[in-house]
């Protein structure tokens, strides 16, 4: 990777990273609501792990896609939002550990 490559992809990782506590709270205000069975709240937060998943395993961190990919398949199986919901919860915090731990691998250049 050229220098002015790596550079450019240094700024829209970090571009990305400054977003993800605003994606973290959105999805715990979304939770939050599922808990409660408020209507279209399961299908907005199974669209904002989705959105997640993808934009995260870009950006190299394929652990954060991992957790996504887990809570797309609670929210698509049969469970209710109480039983999963505590589940949920908890993948949300591994998220955030796992950005707060930093990339596994640098984005993939265009």
């Amino acid at each position: 990777m050229s220098e002015s490559l790596e550079s450019l992809m240094s700024r829209l990782q970090a571009e990305y990273l400054n977003e993800i506590p605003q994606r973290l709270e959105e999805l715990r205000t979304v939770l939050s609501e599922y808990a409660k069975e408020q209507a279209g709240a399961g299908k907005r937060l199974h669209v904002l792990f989705h959105r997640l998943a993808g934009s995260a395993g870009a950006y190299g961190f394929g652990g954060v896609t991992d957790c996504c990919r887990t809570a797309e398949g609670m929210l698509q199986g049969p469970a209710s939002p109480p039983e999963v919901t505590q589940q949920l919860k908890s993948l949300i915090e591994k998220i955030e550990e796992t950005f707060a731990a930093g990339p596994t691998t640098f984005p993939i250049a265009p």
